[in-house]
Formats: structure tokens, sequence, C-alpha cells
């Protein structure tokens, strides 16, 4: 009988050993936020990695979880026409969505985005040639997400904390 305690408590405390070894935590490697439908703005929030400007974390990054994104367009005179609130995943990828005619308003009605981070407040590196933040026509452009069926959303918009 006290073999057997004995083969429990040691097989259990070698096991305990094992698990601890392995308990370090750390971050989760950068995901690159994808868009999967229409009038998204996607991206990731990262650490351990210089700012992308248009392209993917490198493979340095640690993307950071649970950031409040916050998307709001706005038409050309400045008036909020819609706003999407999202929480960046395990690897620091988002997708704010914007209302159904986002890319299309700031394509051709000189709408514009701003999209923010919470975590914390990080200011918005995207800048138009006036030096302000939003994210115009051009900047969407530059970002636009390239598939088949194509979509009307862009990507590549990142924060680095």
């Amino acid at each position: 009988m006290h073999k057997r305690i004995g083969a429990v408590l040691a097989a259990g405390a070698s096991s305990a050993l094992l698990l601890a070894g392995t308990g370090v935590a750390s971050a989760a490697p950068a995901v690159e936020g994808t868009p999967t439908t229409d009038n998204q703005v996607c991206g990731t929030v990262y650490t351990n990695a210089p700012w992308v400007e248009n392209g993917p974390p490198s493979s340095t990054a640690e993307g950071i979880p649970d950031v409040t994104i916050t998307l709001d367009l706005y038409d050309s005179s400045g008036n909020l026409l819609a706003t999407d609130t999202t929480t960046t995943g395990p690897g620091g990828e988002y997708c704010a969505t914007g209302d159904s005619s986002m890319a299309f308003e700031v394509a051709f009605n000189d709408a514009y985005v701003t999209i923010t981070a919470d975590s914390p407040s990080t200011p918005s590196p995207w800048q138009t040639s006036s030096g302000d933040s939003h994210i115009d026509a051009s900047i969407f452009q530059d970002h636009i997400y390239l598939t088949f069926p194509p979509l009307q959303s862009a990507w590549h918009f990142n924060f680095v904390q």
C-alpha cells in the first residue's frame, strides 16, 4: 500500500514539475487582420517590432489582445456618419466594419475614416498630405485588400504599442 501511494505521489510530482517547466508565459505572435466582407478596415496592434505602414507586421511582432479599436466614418463636412467598435483578437488582429456605403463614400464623396486604439491611447500613424489623421481616398486605396472576388475593404492599418 505504501509503495503504491509513493509511486502515485512521485508520478504526480513528476507531472507537476513537467508542467511547471512549460508554464512560462509568452506573447502570441502578431496575426494579420484580414477583411472577410465589404466595408472593413483591418490591421494589427502589436509590440516588439517596428511599425509597418502598409504590410504585415514582422516575424518578431507580438500581438496585443483585448485592445478596443474604434472606426469613425465622416462625410466631407466632418459630420459623423457611422461608428464601429471592436476588440483585437489573441494575435492583435482586428477588423472594424463601416456602414454599407463606407468604401463608396471615401472613394467618391470625400468622406474619410479615423481609427483609434485605446491601449494605451495611441495616435493614428496615418496622415494625409495636409497633416491630419484622416484616412482619405488616397490612403484607403493604398491599403485596398486585393482578392477575388473583390472586397471593398482595406487592411494593414497597424498600431505599435
